[in-house]
């Protein structure tokens, strides 16, 4: 005599993660005890690698917002230990801005109230 035998264990009813031997519907073993233990190992690697995918992923997600908002600057040089005021041979400082589509630096200042 013959039976019918369910050996889709996807996505709907029968649906189980990790895979695991208990998925067998019960009544209609179709699997022998050595693919039972391969499915059982099978699921728990599966599930360790689904974790470790989701870890990294995680992971990276995390950096990415970590380098978003966090400080990037490095000064260049070190502290000469003079303050600017100190310095007698320098009568002002003109902050400038220097861009390669222009071959003069260009000034940073506000000039609404100058002249």
């Amino acid at each position: 005599s013959y039976h019918f035998c369910n050996q889709y264990i996807g996505p709907g009813q029968n649906f189980k993660f990790p895979v695991s031997p208990d998925a067998q519907p019960s009544g209609s073993k179709w699997m022998t005890s050595s693919q039972e233990q391969l499915v059982g190992i099978y699921g728990i690697v599966s599930a360790v690698v689904l974790g470790l995918v989701c870890a990294v992923f995680a992971y990276r997600i995390f950096r990415l917002f970590q380098k978003l908002f966090s400080a990037s600057y490095k000064p260049a040089g070190s502290d000469q230990g003079m303050h600017f005021s100190e310095v007698g041979t320098i009568s002002s400082y003109i902050p400038q801005v220097k861009s390669e589509q222009f071959t003069y630096p260009l000034l940073a200042v506000n000039v609404d109230y100058v002249g």
